[in-house]
């Protein structure tokens, strides 16, 4: 497992550098060489091809060769290829569509009608959230009812997936993997929903909303007003949604993952300390906690991941030390990115081949 671990961190890195080196020719060639015209829809989709080019080999290397040569998650290979190729079309639609709209807004209202016209639909992705999950991958759906909030269960043979909260605030609804329903007792089920639901009751759903828009919006901000043309023009995009991609990445790791995770100790105590079975409650800390999510990897680890351990999960919940976060930042700030085209958006480790996860990122 933690060889595996390691190649798929290093295939995560390598799709980092070489857009990183694609910011860099972007930024550079322009200004030192005459580029030939090209139409804003070459551009865009020149932009998309190269993405695909670059994440390709990382998905089918880390979520199809690698796994199926050491007998890994042997139960989701069966129609693998048609399930990722179907995930691939819905993003690579989805980024179509945006870049479209931020190249209109671009061209009719400049960096800051386009700043605006960022942000409605970074909302509009967030509320839409279940909706894309269910257009990437085929799900099995059955419902039921939480405290006035709708719980969804979805059906998938994924052993990282973990749901989470669908939707703004406001108009939440709990996502949770139909597995759990089989094989869970109610008791453990019901520390599961009562996690969901102390989120929202912490506000710690609404500050990860929050705290995941804002550090989005400020990664574009940034970008776009360090291209001269913006997105006005085909190279304008690409350069801004490159240019923003690094951002936001750099964003998320420093600024939100630290938030995150101290937004999962406060619903910890937050359930412990509202009547919930403590052996319940640290039986799902396990549950959650699927081994290669929480591969130690030294300092990288510690640093990188949103999740804490569940011994550390344990040992804070009958501490005195209370925390305040905001749940799922960072995890949820990669989704919302998908609005501004991010090329990295499912370059994590955990996302590399399983399409399940990219828009349900293994959470808390």
């Amino acid at each position: 497992m933690g060889k595996y671990f390691r190649i798929k961190v290093g295939l995560s890195m390598a799709q980092v550098f070489c857009w990183l080196a694609t910011v860099t020719a972007l930024l550079i060639l322009p200004s030192t060489i005459e580029l030939p015209e090209l139409s804003a829809t070459i551009w865009l989709l020149m932009f998309l091809g190269w993405s695909l080019l670059i994440s390709v080999p990382a998905d089918i290397i880390a979520g199809k060769m690698l796994p199926e040569r050491q007998g890994m998650y042997s139960m989701i290979f069966d129609g693998w290829w048609k399930k990722w190729l179907r995930a691939i079309i819905v993003q690579t639609v989805f980024f179509l569509l945006m870049g479209g709209w931020l190249l209109f807004m671009g061209s009719k209202f400049g960096r800051m009608g386009t700043i605006g016209g960022f942000s409605l639909m970074m909302l509009l992705t967030g509320g839409l959230q279940i909706w894309l999950a269910r257009a990437t991958v085929r799900w099995e759906s059955f419902f039921d009812n939480h405290k006035g909030k709708l719980v969804v269960y979805l059906d998938n043979e994924d052993p990282a997936f973990t749901g989470g909260i669908s939707g703004i605030p406001g108009m939440e609804i709990f996502v949770i993997p139909n597995s759990w329903r089989k094989e869970m007792d109610a008791r453990m089920l019901g520390v599961i929903k009562g996690r969901r639901h102390g989120a929202i009751q912490t506000l710690g759903h609404a500050k990860g909303f929050l705290a995941a828009f804002l550090l989005n919006l400020l990664a574009f901000t940034a970008a776009i007003l360090l291209i001269e043309d913006g997105t006005s023009t085909g190279l304008g995009l690409v350069q801004t949604v490159s240019l923003f991609g690094l951002f936001q990445v750099a964003g998320t790791a420093l600024i939100l993952t630290p938030l995150s995770r101290k937004a999962v100790w406060e619903v910890d105590r937050w359930v412990f300390y509202r009547g919930g079975d403590a052996d319940s409650l640290r039986a799902s800390f396990h549950k959650i906690a699927v081994n290669e999510e929480l591969a130690e990897f030294g300092t990288l680890s510690s640093v990188l991941q949103p999740m804490p351990s569940p011994s550390s999960r344990s040992q804070h919940i009958a501490s005195q030390q209370e925390s305040r976060g905001a749940w799922n930042a960072a995890r949820l700030s990669i989704f919302l990115s998908w609005a501004a085209l991010n090329p990295l958006a499912r370059s994590l480790p955990i996302m590399l081949g399983r399409p399940e996860r990219w828009v349900f990122l293994p959470s808390d």
